[in-house]
C-alpha cells in the first residue's frame, strides 16, 4: 500500500508541473490558413539598442535611457505573465464598443523587471530571415519570423505547434494569396521574454470574448516583421491595399522606427470602407488592437528621406479559435 501511495503522489506532482517551452522543430510543415500582412509604422526617428547600457536613438542623435521603461531587472520565466492590471492600461470597454483600441506608449505602467525586457525583445529583430515573397526590389527589403502556438488563457502559456507555412487565400490576399510562404520560426529566446509573454496575455485579455470561450486553448499567431527602406526611396508596405487578414482579433505593437517617414495606419468599416480610426504609431510599444475579421486596415507608404537606410519593426499577435464563432476566415 505504501508503494501504491508513493506512486500516486509522484503522478500528482508530475501532473502539476508548469508547461515548458521547447526549442522549435525545424524543417517544412503543413500549411495553416490565415495570417497577418499589415504592418504599422512611425514618423519620428526612434530606435532601440540592445548592448550594455541600452538606450534610445532619437532624431537628434542623442542617446537617452528608457525612462518609463526602466533599465535593469527581469521576470522569472516560470511566473504567470503580467495581466491588464499589472500593465496599467485597460481598453476592454473601447474594444467592445467600437471593435478597436489604441494604446500610446506612455500609457503603459511597466514594473522595472518587466520594462527591462524591452531591449532584449527588440534586439531579436536583428536576427530575422529575408522574406523572399516581398517585392521591394531596390526600394526596400523585408525580414520576418512567423510561428503558430497554442495559447492557454488560464496560465498564459504558449505551446509551439511546430513549423508551419503561412497561407492565405487569393480572396484574402490579392498579392501573394494561394502561396505557402515559409519563414524562419520565432526564436525560443523571444518566446520566453517576459515582456513578449505579457503582450500576448494583454492582447488576449483585452478581447471582447464570451466567458465560455475564455477557458479554451486558442491559436496564437506571431509575426515579427522589419521593413528596411533604402536611402531616398519610398515603398508601399501594403501592396494588397485596404484589406483584412481574416483573424478574429489582432494586436500590433511597434518595436522600433528609425529614419523613416510616412506610414499612417487606418481602420475602415468592412462594407463601405468608412474611415473609423487613423494613427501613426511613433514610439516603441505604441499599440493598435482590433477585430481584424470585421474591419479592414491599411498603412500608407514609408520612405527613407535621409542618406541612410531606415527601418520599422513590428510585432503582430493574432488569435483564433477553430470550430467556434472565432475561427479564422481564409
Amino acid at each position: 500500500m505504501n508503494v501504491c501511495y508513493s506512486i500516486l503522489v509522484a503522478c500528482d506532482q508530475l501532473a502539476n508541473l508548469p508547461t515548458v517551452l521547447e526549442p522549435p522543430p525545424t524543417g517544412p510543415g503543413p500549411a495553416r490558413p490565415g495570417g497577418r500582412n499589415a504592418v504599422l509604422s512611425r514618423q519620428s526617428h526612434h530606435s532601440l539598442r540592445s548592448a550594455a547600457g541600452v538606450g534610445c536613438v532619437r532624431g537628434s542623435g542623442a542617446r537617452t535611457g528608457f525612462g518609463r521603461f526602466g533599465r535593469k531587472g527581469s521576470m522569472d520565466q516560470g511566473e504567470t505573465p503580467a495581466s491588464i492590471a499589472d500593465l496599467g492600461v485597460d481598453r476592454r470597454k473601447e474594444l467592445r464598443a467600437q471593435r478597436h483600441a489604441i494604446v500610446a506608449a506612455d500609457e503603459w505602467r511597466l514594473a522595472p523587471g518587466l520594462s527591462a525586457e524591452l531591449a532584449p525583445l527588440a534586439e531579436t529583430w536583428e536576427r530575422l530571415d529575408p522574406d523572399p515573397h516581398f517585392g521591394g526590389g531596390r526600394r526596400a527589403t523585408r525580414t520576418r519570423r512567423y510561428s503558430d502556438f497554442d495559447y492557454a488563457p488560464d496560465t498564459g502559456e504558449l505551446a509551439r505547434r511546430g513549423h508551419v507555412a503561412y497561407l492565405q487565400s487569393e480572396e484574402m490576399n490579392s498579392f501573394v494569396g494561394g502561396t505557402a510562404r515559409h519563414f524562419g520560426d520565432v526564436e525560443p529566446r523571444t518566446c520566453t521574454n517576459a515582456l513578449f509573454r505579457a503582450l500576448v496575455r494583454y492582447d488576449f485579455d483585452s478581447l471582447p470574448i464570451e466567458p465560455e470561450y475564455r477557458s479554451r486553448n486558442w491559436r496564437c499567431q506571431i509575426h515579427q516583421i522589419r521593413i528596411t527602406v533604402h536611402p531616398g526611396r519610398t515603398y508601399d508596405v501594403v501592396p494588397e491595399g485596404v484589406h483584412s487578414d481574416g483573424y478574429p482579433f489582432a494586436g500590433l505593437h511597434l518595436m522600433a522606427r528609425v529614419d523613416v517617414a510616412g506610414g499612417e495606419s487606418s481602420l475602415l468599416s468592412w462594407g463601405e470602407d468608412r474611415l473609423l480610426a487613423r494613427t501613426t504609431l511613433r514610439e516603441p510599444l505604441d499599440t493598435l488592437i482590433f477585430e481584424d475579421r470585421r474591419l479592414k486596415h491599411h498603412t500608407t507608404p514609408i520612405s527613407a528621406p535621409r542618406e541612410s537606410e531606415g527601418h520599422r519593426d513590428v510585432l503582430a499577435i493574432s488569435f483564433s479559435l477553430p470550430d467556434s464563432p472565432y475561427q479564422t476566415l481564409v
